[in-house]
């Protein structure tokens, strides 16, 4: 058997003489040696990555200055608007999730047949038996579709007592972001440290 690895052309690409291996056992070694030339390549421009990434930071360093400055800005006005804001904020974001893992489940079981679209109210039938979610085919797909339909329903009841099982800790936790928005708004420079 021939175990010499040879260099070949100016560019130096390795490649290997084996004949211990017949047929397709010799292309499979010869394939793999191709492969971790890539990998050598891969590394081997790692400096030319880091190159592009600092010149591209030199040249968009004000544009990242500037968003840098607005992301404060927006910072310092949230914690403004938090600390008036933050009972309809909270209760509002619980809600949202609330009715999208129940409109989900909705959804879900509409396309699967379990729900009849026609008792929803006026439009919202047609809305949603247009919406681009595949039908199941098989049975297979079907159950599939039941089994995530009844996950997002099962979620979304979940959530509820949840909400309600924990109403006096949001309530509480609401009055907590209030005073930190305070302690934010009277010590601005806890954004900017870390």
């Amino acid at each position: 058997p021939d175990f010499t690895v040879f260099l070949d052309g100016p560019d130096n690409n390795t490649r290997a003489s084996l004949d211990l291996l017949p047929g397709n056992g010799t292309a499979y070694l010869l394939a793999l040696l191709d492969h971790l030339e890539d990998f050598q390549e891969f590394f081997s421009d790692g400096s030319q990555v880091v190159d592009d990434f600092m010149s591209a930071l030199e040249t968009h360093r004000n544009n990242l200055l500037i968003t840098a400055g607005l992301g404060l800005a927006v910072g310092v006005v949230y914690m403004f608007l938090l600390q008036l804001f933050a009972c309809p904020l909270v209760w509002l974001t619980i809600m949202a999730v609330q009715v999208f893992l129940a409109a989900a489940a909705a959804v879900v079981f509409i396309h699967v047949g379990v729900l009849d679209p026609n008792y929803l109210p006026g439009d919202l039938a047609d809305k949603v038996g247009k919406l681009p979610v595949p039908s199941a085919q098989t049975e297979t797909e079907r159950n599939i579709y039941l089994g995530i339909g009844i996950v997002l329903a099962v979620a979304a009841l979940v959530v509820f007592l949840l909400v309600i099982c924990l109403c006096r800790r949001i309530n509480m936790a609401i009055e907590v972001l209030k005073q930190a928005a305070k302690a934010v708004r009277s010590m601005p420079a806890l954004l900017i440290v870390p």
